[in-house]
């Protein structure tokens, strides 16, 4: 039985791999601020015959960001599977890592045979370490059931330096191996633009440390010649794309500054070793995780609210301690490898390379992306590190006849198995998690769906689904992330702050000319940065006024959609002199210069400030009758609408309808309103008089304390919640995991004060 384990113990690994893979899809997209979204629709783009163009922004401009193998591999997929397109996109992504373990395999294998492997302690029992610890690690179960090119990159990156070490030991320069392994560099490259450092690795390992130049020319310029095409396709239409080439993008980062370049590597390098022990042992740093996840929403959900064991993050000390460990033994193990230079090293070298070099900003966030196409070589570096170090001390401890021969082969033994175990907690969890959250996954609401993923991410789709259910098909959004936007709504957007080269911020004088050119309807802002530069907008632009349709708040968000129209300059300035009225308390002069306005140009938001005026003079009838002309004339007008449903509510409690229920709707209307969070909690204490046994009115109470930042009575109103209903559960759960967030937050922004 264990000859039968042994001689089949890859096939066990790969099984156990494709069945935790195919337990971890489910038919969600996988994204919202991600460049999943631009493959995806570069796909659509492909799979519909327009080309290789960005479909979501106006008037379809080429991509020249990203190179089109991948996208090309997703518009089969899509061609063939219309439905539950996303199910199979995933299983894609699977296939690429069952053939990465493959692959994988295969290289170290060949290594051994070929003794390229230096450390004495790896024999051919030992390679199985290296897939093993691959295909249960966190990052790469998460991006093999992902849409993301990492691990088809992973996977042909790999056949390249196989079919490479075939075509170094071939005694001929023309062969099928120089065609193979030229097709195979080409394709690598057109995966992902870091393919360039398999290049740069064969330059200097065949040009320059072995000096065999025909096979090096071959190899370069054959690649070339077949990459050629492309490089040019992206030379001729970049002056009308939308997005930047890595070359701009690196240009842009560095503001063409040495000094900038150098800061870059410095802050990359300390950001690198920091991640590799997340990389390595994502097991004992879950809370860290969280940092590193914003491509991953349904684990960082998880990361966030269930999985929060076995994490030496919280001990600060510790923590620092067993990075360095984890970082030492990489390195030791890769300074024992490089003492007879390979060409897998000095890959890996100019690999790590391009990545550090890159502007920071770049990898910010999620960097341990960046180093899954070489997480194999990782973890061969570190176990060769720590195979050293173990066949050192006890090698000492043998000439002293103090241990046995084979303690040391226990010791690894041990060592590996409390790893494997304490990584696969998480990849366990998160099974266990999207199994329930599959079965129930019809049934869920929005508000249970933030029990998986984490706020932010689902507070998102709210107004996603509002533009979709209430604007034209033809309308033009401004947004800070196009790409995922128009996978849901199906608008076309531009971008709102940044371009699609992240580090540099577009002026507002380019806004307001993109406004123009561009047609744009609607303007989406998520920060309070975003809202001021509406408010700049507004006065810049006298031909224009935007303001807002709606407005979506959560604990965590504050999304404002703001329509964009057409005004007489003359009517904008008398509306501007009405509101500066109504801010000194005059609002007879206000209502007088908002009159005006309409006189000259009637628009929906001149009428709402009238209305606000007729409100504060309390004159109620006449309030009313003002905000229905604006509903009328814009019918999503939402603010105003909710200002009619307040006052027509005040008005039904004026007139004896005093109730629970006329109490808590009046105060979940006011909470819609973070300014009137204290009639908000009025409200609802008011319903709580009527009825203190309605777990509802104790959750709306709650939710209006933590605006409030009350945070130990919202917990109080919660318990109350859920005891009376524990139904709530999924609400309540998700509310307590911010209360006790934003109590911390509010320790810390506390202790920091000067005052």
């Amino acid at each position: 039985m264990l000859e039968f384990i042994k001689k089949r113990y890859f096939f066990f690994i790969l099984i156990f791999f494709l069945l935790i893979s195919i337990l971890l899809i489910n038919p969600d997209l996988p994204f919202l601020n991600s460049d999943s979204s631009f493959y995806l629709i570069l796909a659509q783009s492909i799979s519909s015959g327009q080309g290789y163009k960005d479909l979501y922004y106006p008037g379809n401009p080429p991509n020249v960001e990203f190179p089109f193998l991948y996208s090309l591999l997703l518009a089969i997929v899509l061609k063939i599977f219309h439905q539950n397109y996303i199910i199979f996109l995933k299983l894609l992504s699977v296939l690429f890592g069952i053939g990465s373990l493959i692959v994988v395999r295969i290289f170290f294998s060949e290594m051994l045979k070929n003794k390229t492997i230096k450390v004495k302690a790896f024999t051919d029992y030992y390679v199985p370490l290296i897939t093993l610890f691959t295909c249960t690690n966190l990052w790469f179960v998460s991006f093999s059931t992902s849409i993301f090119p990492e691990i088809p990159y992973l996977f042909f990156s790999f056949i390249a330096l196989i079919l490479l070490n075939k075509y170094e030991k071939s005694s001929k320069i023309f062969d099928k191996y120089l065609l193979l392994t030229v097709f195979s560099l080409t394709i690598t490259f057109f995966t992902r633009s870091i393919g360039l450092a398999l290049i740069m690795a064969i330059s200097i390992y065949f040009l320059i440390m072995k000096k065999k130049y025909k096979k090096g020319f071959y190899l370069v310029g054959s690649w070339l010649f077949l990459s050629l095409p492309w490089l040019i396709r992206t030379l001729l239409v970049s002056s009308s794309a939308i997005s930047n080439s890595y070359v701009s993008q690196f240009v842009y980062g560095h503001k063409e500054s040495v000094m900038n370049i150098v800061k870059a590597i410095g802050w990359n390098v300390i950001h690198y070793w920091q991640l590799i022990s997340t990389l390595l042992l994502p097991g004992f740093f879950l809370s860290k995780l969280t940092e590193e996840m914003s491509y991953f929403p349904f684990l960082s959900g998880l990361i966030n609210k269930t999985i929060q064991s076995f994490s030496f993050t919280s001990l600060p000390v510790l923590s620092i301690f067993l990075q360095l460990i984890i970082f030492g033994f990489v390195v030791i193990g890769f300074l024992y490898q490089l003492k007879k230079i390979k060409l897998t090293e000095i890959y890996v070298l100019c690999y790590l390379s391009i990545v550090f070099v890159f502007p920071s900003w770049f990898f910010a966030e999620s960097g341990n992306r960046f180093l899954i196409p070489i997480l194999p070589f990782i973890l061969y570096y570190f176990f060769s590190g720590l195979f050293l170090a173990i066949d050192f001390t006890t090698d000492a401890k043998e000439k002293n006849e103090k241990i046995s021969k084979n303690m040391g082969v226990k010791i690894k033994l041990i060592i590996c198995l409390i790893i494997l175990i304490v990584n696969f907690i998480p990849v366990g969890r998160l099974l266990k998690a999207n199994l329930g959250y599959l079965v129930n996954y019809r049934h869920l609401s929005l508000e249970e769906r933030k029990d998986y993923y984490p706020s932010w991410f689902m507070d998102r789709f709210e107004p996603a689904d509002w533009i979709k259910n209430n604007t034209f098909p033809d309308s033009i959004f401004m947004y800070e992330y196009p790409p995922p936007f128009y996978l849901v709504t199906g608008r076309k957007t531009v971008f709102f702050t940044l371009t699609p080269c992240p580090e540099r911020e577009i002026k507002l004088a380019e806004i307001a000319v993109t406004i123009k050119q561009k047609g744009v309807n609607y303007i989406v802002t998520v920060t309070p940065k975003e809202e001021k530069i509406i408010g700049q907008l507004n006065q810049q632009m006298e031909d224009m006024i935007f303001f807002p349709l709606v407005r979506f708040e959560s604990i965590d968000e504050l999304i404002k959609i703001y329509k964009v129209s057409k005004i007489n300059p003359r009517a904008k300035v008398l509306n501007q002199e009405g509101i500066n009225w109504y801010h000194k308390g005059n609002f007879k002069k206000a209502s007088e210069q908002f009159k005006r306005a309409i006189e000259i140009d009637a628009h929906p938001l001149e009428y709402f400030n009238l209305g606000q005026c007729y409100e504060r003079e309390n004159l109620i009838k006449e309030a009313l009758f003002t905000y229905e002309k604006s509903v009328k004339m814009e019918s999503n007008y939402e603010l105003v609408k909710d200002k009619i449903d307040i006052l027509k509510q005040q008005e039904r409690i004026k007139n004896g309808f005093c109730s629970p229920e006329e109490y808590l709707k009046l105060g979940k209307l006011y909470l819609k309103n973070y300014e009137a969070v204290y009639q908000s909690i009025y409200c609802f204490k008011k319903a709580l008089e009527f009825d203190f046994n309605c777990a509802i009115i104790h959750y709306e109470l709650g939710r209006a304390y933590i605006i409030d930042e009350a945070y130990n009575d919202a917990l109080s109103e919660f318990e109350i919640a859920f005891k009376l209903e524990p139904d709530l559960k999924y609400k309540i759960k998700h509310y307590i995991q911010i209360v006790k967030q934003k109590r911390v937050e509010k320790q810390i922004s506390y202790l920091g004060r000067n005052d």
